[in-house]
């Protein structure tokens, strides 16, 4: 029986689609290796708290470097999913040439996507807790752009 085996506790993003699918590969990855997972879902800044913290065993994903910051962070060095940065736009018109190009405009990113914050640091950007509120935000108005993995 699992729960007779040692647990982890990861922290990660609430509310993201691609939490979901690498938890999935997690979760038959550590089944196999007779270990349970507990996944604790909070906003991106919340979650890497946590971890740092160790008041969670881990991350479920971050960027490489992120120790940096979070000195208590280890990566292991088994890649389990891999993302590019992308900008969505209404405009047929835009073409993204490297983050100063979003500069004129006000762009919406995942509150604890580091990788998103720091490149965007200094520009008009609407923060949110979930990947939806960025959707949404794009939807409900003009001339914006939001930064997607």
């Amino acid at each position: 029986m699992l729960s007779d085996f040692p647990k982890l506790v990861i922290s990660t993003f609430a509310n993201d689609p691609f939490s979901d699918q690498v938890e999935a590969v997690l979760r038959e990855a550590y089944k196999k290796a007779g270990i349970g997972l507990e996944i604790v879902k909070v906003s991106g800044e919340r979650a890497i708290q946590l971890s740092n913290l160790s008041e969670t065993d881990g991350e479920l994903y971050r960027i490489k470097g992120i120790s940096s910051k979070y000195p208590n962070l280890v990566m292991l060095p088994v890649p389990i999913w891999y993302s590019e940065i992308v900008v969505f736009t209404k405009s047929k018109k835009f073409v993204p040439e490297g983050w100063e190009s979003l500069t004129p405009y006000k762009i919406g990113i995942l509150r604890g996507s580091q990788y998103s914050e720091n490149n965007t640091k200094g520009m008009n950007r609407f923060m949110a807790t979930e990947t939806q509120q960025i959707y949404y935000m794009l939807d409900h108005t003009t001339g914006q752009k939001i930064i997607t993995y």
